[in-house]
Formats: C-alpha cells, sequence, structure tokens
C-alpha cells in the first residue's frame, strides 16, 4: 500500500469517527433550577438582567426540556403549536409565583395535542435573550415531542 493511500484511509477513519462521536452526542436536558438562576438589577428601563454562564451557554443550540403546557389561548382546542412550557403542572402557571424565567415559549414544528396533566419532553433550538418582544427570556423553536 502506498503512503498517500494509507494517509488517505487514515483522514477518512479519523473524519468518521468524529462523524460518529457527533452523532452520539445528546441534546443537553435543560433543568429548571438553571431558567430560574437569572438575576435582575434596577427598575423599569433601567433594569437588567444576567444569565448564568451555562444557560448562555446553550443559546442557539438544541435542548431538551421537560415541562407542562400552558396554552396562550384558552378555548383554543387540544391542539397548539404556540404555548408556554412550565416546570409545574397545572392550568395557572402563575398559581406558583415567580416572574417570566418561570417560563418558556415554546414553538413546536407541528401541533401537539395537549393534556395539562401530563408532562412533555421536548427538545429544539433554545434561545435566550432579555430583549425579546414578547418579554420571555427564553424560547424553544422547531420544537417536537419526544
Amino acid at each position: 500500500m502506498t503512503l498517500v493511500r494509507r494517509v488517505l484511509l487514515m483522514a477518512m477513519a479519523t473524519v468518521w469517527a468524529v462523524v460518529a462521536a457527533a452523532a452520539e452526542t445528546p441534546t443537553p436536558e435543560v433543568d429548571w433550577q438553571d431558567f430560574f438562576s437569572v438575576v435582575t438589577q434596577g427598575t423599569g428601563a433601567q433594569q437588567t438582567v444576567s444569565f448564568t454562564a451555562y444557560v448562555l451557554s446553550l443559546n442557539d443550540k438544541e435542548v431538551t426540556v421537560k415541562g407542562y403546557v400552558s396554552p396562550l389561548r384558552v378555548g383554543a382546542g387540544d391542539m397548539v403549536t404556540i404555548f408556554m412550557l412550565t416546570g409545574t403542572p397545572g392550568s395557572c402557571p402563575f398559581c406558583a409565583g415567580g416572574g417570566v424565567e418561570r417560563f418558556v415559549l415554546v414553538e413546536m414544528a407541528a401541533p401537539l395535542k395537549v393534556d395539562l396533566t401530563k408532562e412533555y419532553t421536548l427538545r429544539g433550538r433554545f434561545t435566550v435573550s432579555d430583549t425579546d418582544d414578547s418579554g420571555f427570556y427564553y424560547r424553544i423553536h422547531d420544537a417536537v415531542q419526544l
């Protein structure tokens, strides 16, 4: 076997090993405590928000999160594509107290049949922002149910 051929085969094996390792890397599962670790300072227009380094490291990456669906529109039926995900069960997430850090705005890739008592596991592209027009810090885009 020629040296060139041997080097080429070794390079191809290395590429395949890297591709295989990347395929086996699981998406991180975000715990609700990670979301709660927000620090706000000041009031009104002078308010600043600080996120943990871990949460910031997940920005624009695929993540998995477990939680309960809270529809944005009551009476919209049992299928939703955009909703709030919370860490607590029940139809009134505001009853648990806390602020906007206790919710993730989810945009599903396809409609999801809702059961307010069921915990869902979702995977999608996570974004974090303190300047989102919706007022939410956290979003999951193109989510799928696992």
